[in-house]
């Protein structure tokens, strides 16, 4: 599981000229899922090796309508692999004392 975020673009102080850009769905193509959504899948392909995953499943919600009413401001990536370590499921790597930036799960250390 990779989750991150923030609290919105406009709640940590990105320009007026980003936001527009940002949460205008004919400029940018959508909102929290193409601007933050990216990041997790793009790990996870890194992680697995750029191995394929058997399905993908995205859910975008709009939490902040009042705020950003014309895209989602809430995005959810799920992927299912064919091929999944236990080891990797079993305990997040930082519970493990391992450094988010090698990668043992696929047999090799890619560093930090």
């Amino acid at each position: 599981v990779f989750r991150h975020g923030h609290k919105g673009p406009r709640e940590i102080g990105c320009s007026e000229e980003f936001l527009e850009w940002l949460t205008d769905p004919q400029e940018n193509g959508g909102g929290a899922i193409v601007d933050f959504g990216c990041y997790g899948a793009n790990l996870m392909t890194w992680l697995m090796d750029n191995q394929m995953p058997e399905t993908v499943t995205a859910i975008t919600r709009q939490l902040k309508p009042e705020v950003y009413p014309d895209v989602d401001d809430d995005a959810t990536i799920g992927r299912i692999y064919h091929t999944i370590d236990p080891e990797i499921t079993e305990k997040p790597p930082l519970e493990r004392g391992e450094s988010l930036g090698t990668d043992k799960y696929a047999g090799r250390d890619r560093g930090s």
